[in-house]
C-alpha cells in the first residue's frame, strides 16, 4: 500500500486496504479467535501499520486515535463480532450439522433455580485443564451467555448484526 499511494487517491486506497488487505484479517477469525495475546498484537499491528500508510500520519500520533478517526474497529471487536454471528447461525441452522451439535441450550426444566435469561443461554462444557477455556466451544458458548438477551432472540441474521454492533 505504501508503494501505490503515490499513484492512487486516498479512497481508492481505503478501497485497495478493505479489499486485498482485510480479507487476510478475517479469514476463518471466529475460529483462530483464541489464539495468544502475542500473535493477537501483531495482527493489530499490521492494521495500525495499514492506517497510518492511508491517512499519512507520522508515528507521533497514537494508532488507535489513527483507527478511530478512519471509523475502523479493532480486529478484536471485529474477531468477536464475526464469532458471535457464527455462533448465532449454529443456533438457528445456517450452518453445517456439524457445527450444531457444538453447542447446547441449557435446559430450564432440569434445573431447580430459574435465572432471568437462562432460558436463551448456552451449558459450559466443565474444563477439566485450562487448554479447553480456548476452545472455540467453551469461549463461544461464554460470548453467547454474555450478550444481551435481545441480540439472542432476534428473528434475522440482519437484527443480531444490528443488535451486537451497539
Amino acid at each position: 500500500m505504501r508503494r501505490i499511494k503515490l499513484f492512487v487517491p486516498v479512497d481508492t486506497l481505503e478501497k485497495v486496504y478493505k479489499s486485498l488487505v482485510q480479507p487476510y484479517f478475517e479469514y476463518c477469525s471466529p475460529l483462530w479467535d483464541n489464539c495468544g495475546k502475542l500473535l493477537k498484537d501483531k495482527l493489530q499491528r499490521f492494521q495500525s501499520r495499514a492506517a497510518r500508510v492511508l491517512t499519512g500520519a507520522n508515528y507521533d500520533i497514537r494508532s488507535a486515535d489513527i483507527i478511530q478517526t478512519l471509523s475502523w474497529d479493532t480486529l478484536d471487536a471485529r474477531r468477536l463480532r464475526a464469532k458471535s454471528t457464527l455462533i448465532y447461525k449454529i443456533l438457528n441452522d445456517d450452518t453445517a450439522p456439524n457445527l450444531r451439535n457444538s453447542f447446547v441450550r441449557r435446559n430450564v426444566d432440569q434445573t431447580d433455580y430459574h435465572l432471568r435469561h437462562s432460558a436463551t443461554d448456552l451449558t459450559l462444557p466443565k474444563p477439566k485443564k485450562e487448554f479447553l477455556k480456548r476452545s472455540f466451544k467453551y469461549s463461544g458458548a461464554m460470548l453467547w451467555n454474555q450478550l444481551p438477551n435481545e441480540a439472542k432472540l432476534a428473528e434475522s441474521i440482519h437484527s443480531f448484526k444490528k443488535c451486537i454492533k451497539t
